[in-house]
């Protein structure tokens, strides 16, 4: 009898044709797959919202920032307030170099005394005139034909033949007569000076022959006689400039002014600009001058030097505006302000007390107050409040306010803040 034999297999064993239909089927899985996501991609993607998102974010952001911007915001009003000007005519005030702060009840203030010395010169020209002149003089040979010697004085006259010119002697002269040589009559001579009866270049002659008018109607005349052989010289009459009493006196008058002037500016600007000078509280000014030339002396300019010595008393600026500011508080009334730009310190003139080494000072004030504006209480009667409501309250409760400017920041804001302190209050004034 045969025998039966039988495989056992272990569990989950699969045969060859099974494995074979299996990855037959894993394989058109894989396929559907594949298929599947390649359509897929080919479908059209629905695009997220991106842009809605973005302007979502800018709302979101402009709506923080009005936010922010609400929160700050702010309203500045300038007021301009009515202005009154007062003027105060002469105020006095006392100056003194011996105390050292200012007492202000009583208007005394310190003064200090500055000094300098100036020296200088200058040349000036002579205006006064004279008449410089010169007589013509020459030597000339008086000849006697007379037998007998002949004593002619001193000053005797001589005309000359040409151009009629008169000369004289200074000095007496003997002339001898005529004597006999040879069978033969010589006069007897002398040789003279003579000098021109007058000054001037026309008695600048050539040699000449002279008579002597003298001796007209005698004899002699004819007999004595006199010659020259070389010109007359010397002679002119010029006008020439000279040094007048007048030209020292206007040179010294002159300098005088200019060291003052100049010792004057140069002392202010050593004073400074903190110190107040004035030309009329000088205590010592001595300007001493002396000049080269003399009067009449022949000269077209002289020379002039001098020295100046000015002291003068000034005081502080600021001291004198303390004082000037004390006046007008005791005349306004305690609710005014003083504004300080126009407060004006005009008409100064002071008046020396040498002995005292102080001076009175006199002078005049103007200045421009208004009514102070109770800021506080505005602020709490226009907060909230529209731009005409404002200047409703502000013309109606503050009649010291004279002109108003509104504004509101930022420009869409129609009205004043709630919170007073994002309210600005300004004064403008009137310059």
């Amino acid at each position: 009898m045969s025998k039966k034999i039988f495989d056992i297999l272990p569990p989950g064993y699969k045969s060859l044709k099974e494995k074979k239909e299996e990855r037959k089927g894993i394989k058109e899985r894989m396929r559907e797959k594949k298929t599947r996501l390649e359509k897929k991609e080919q479908r059209p993607i629905a695009k997220k919202p991106y842009f809605v998102w973005k302007l979502a974010a800018i709302f979101v952001v402009l709506f923080l920032l009005f936010l922010i911007i609400n929160s700050q915001a702010y309203s500045a009003i300038t007021l301009q307030p009515f202005q009154e000007e007062k003027i105060f005519e002469g105020e006095k005030a006392i100056v003194s170099s011996q105390i050292e702060s200012v007492n202000i009840e009583e208007g005394i203030m310190p003064g200090q005394f500055f000094e300098i010395e100036k020296t200088g010169s200058r040349e000036f020209a002579a205006t006064g005139l004279s008449q410089e002149e010169g007589r013509a003089k020459g030597t000339i040979t008086i000849y006697n034909n007379y037998e007998e010697s002949i004593n002619l004085k001193a000053t005797t006259r001589f005309l000359s033949s040409t151009e009629g010119k008169y000369f004289q002697m200074p000095d007496r002269v003997y002339l001898p007569g005529a004597h006999q040589e040879g069978g033969k009559s010589v006069p007897g001579t002398a040789e003279v000076e003579v000098i021109a009866m007058e000054a001037g270049e026309k008695y600048n002659i050539g040699p000449a022959t002279f008579s002597l008018p003298g001796l007209v109607g005698s004899s002699l005349y004819y007999q004595v006689y006199a010659e020259s052989d070389s010109p007359m010289t010397g002679g002119f009459s010029n006008q020439v400039k000279e040094i007048s009493e007048e030209d020292i006196e206007r040179a010294k008058e002159s300098l005088k002014d200019q060291l003052d002037r100049q010792a004057c500016q140069e002392l202010e600007a050593s004073v400074g600009e903190d110190f107040i000078f004035l030309s009329s509280a000088i205590f010592e000014r001595t300007i001493e001058t002396n000049c080269s030339g003399a009067v009449a002396e022949k000269k077209d300019s002289f020379h002039c030097q001098g020295t100046a010595n000015i002291t003068v008393l000034a005081f502080k600026k600021s001291l004198l505006r303390d004082l000037s500011r004390d006046i007008i508080l005791d005349d306004v009334s305690a609710s005014q302000k003083i504004i300080e730009d126009l407060l004006i310190i005009d008409n100064l003139n002071a008046y020396p007390n040498q002995a005292e080494e102080e001076m009175r000072l006199d002078f005049d004030i103007s200045v421009a107050v208004y009514d102070d504006i109770n800021k506080g209480k505005l602020k709490g009667a226009i907060k909230g409040k529209n731009e005409e409501e404002i200047k409703e309250i502000i013309f109606r409760s503050f009649s010291e306010v004279e002109k108003v400017k509104i504004k509101f920041w930022p420009f869409w804001i129609k009205s004043v803040p709630d919170n007073v302190e994002r309210i600005e209050i300004n004064i403008q004034l009137k310059k």
